[in-house]
């Protein structure tokens, strides 16, 4: 989540959405938990997520959205944060209207997903950041290998970044849950 750009964004396109975010830098979660405090439907975790519940060393950089569990910028230093399951969160996705999961967490994408299954097989959509240079965590192939064989269906790839030689860095992947979304 950061400090709530994305949080933002989605309020005003979706006034009465009900938003969830997991931010796990401390200073960033409370300029998230300022921005947002008079949206009704906005909750919040001081958290990251992961394939098990643990206490993880997390490398914080002074541009937060940086920050990684895995990556280690030059400027960064170590802090201790809580890791949750996304599963443990499963009870937040109401089966109303439809559920969209944006994830962008500098290369942890696929240990959230192994750690969330339960979670995701509730949303319809997911919109995942996908490195393909520089890599840092997992790669797009593991996270498309394991989505496809859950029921989803890969829908394209937006807000692409490229080197200055025309190489993709990165890109945000959507993908369908064929499973809830029929058309």
């Amino acid at each position: 989540a950061n400090t709530g750009e994305f949080a933002l964004l989605v309020r005003a396109a979706f006034p009465n959405a009900t938003i969830i975010s997991f931010e796990p830098q401390p200073k960033a979660y409370e300029k998230l938990v300022s921005v947002m405090r008079k949206d009704k439907n906005f909750k919040s975790f001081c958290l990251a997520l992961g394939e098990r519940d643990d206490k993880v060393m997390m490398n914080i950089s002074k541009f937060t959205p940086s920050s990684s569990l895995i990556a280690k910028p030059a400027d960064s230093y170590g802090q201790e944060i809580e890791m949750q399951k996304l599963d443990n969160f499963s009870g937040l996705i109401e089966n109303k209207g439809t559920t969209i999961v944006k994830m962008d967490v500098e290369g942890y994408e696929y240990s959230i997903l192994k750690g969330g299954q339960k979670f995701i097989s509730n949303a319809d959509w997911l919109y995942i950041e996908c490195r393909t240079t520089d890599l840092i965590g997992c790669k797009f192939s593991e996270i498309y290998d394991l989505l496809i064989s859950k029921g989803w269906e890969f829908h394209g790839a937006y807000d692409s970044e490229f080197s200055k030689k025309g190489k993709l860095v990165y890109f945000d992947a959507l993908f369908k849950n064929l499973l809830k979304v029929n058309n």
